[in-house]
C-alpha cells in the first residue's frame, strides 16, 4: 500500500539523514532504504559516471508525532529514502526525493 498522507519528513545535515514525524500519529519505523548517488570511472573511455547504489537499515523503532530520529549515513548524497512504517494494524510506505 503506498502512501497518499505526507506522515515523515527527511533531511540530510553532515553524515546523518533526519527523518521526522509531521503527523499527529505515533508511528513504528520498521526499515529505512537510502537510495544514494556515487561517481564511478570507467577507465577505457576516460569518463565519470553516476551510479545508484541502496543500502537498507532495520529500525524498529517507534516516533512520537513531532519527534524525530537520526540515522547515520555511509555517503551523504543521498538521492531518495523510502520508509516502511505502520500506524496501529496498517504498514505503509513513503518515498521521499532529497
Amino acid at each position: 500500500m503506498s502512501v497518499r498522507n505526507v506522515y515523515l519528513q527527511a533531511k540530510v545535515e553532515g553524515d546523518k539523514l533526519i527523518i521526522s514525524n509531521i503527523s499527529n500519529e505515533k508511528i513504528l519505523l520498521k526499515s529505512i532504504l537510502i537510495k544514494y548517488y556515487i561517481t564511478a570511472e570507467n577507465p577505457v573511455e576516460e569518463k565519470q559516471f553516476r551510479r545508484t547504489v541502496s543500502e537498507e537499515k532495520k529500525i524498529d523503532s517507534w516516533l512520537n508525532p513531532g519527534n524525530n530520529i537520526q540515522i547515520p549515513l555511509t555517503i551523504p548524497e543521498v538521492k531518495e529514502v523510502s520508509v516502511i512504517f505502520s500506524i496501529g494494524l496498517t504498514t505503509l510506505r513513503q518515498d521521499i526525493e532529497l
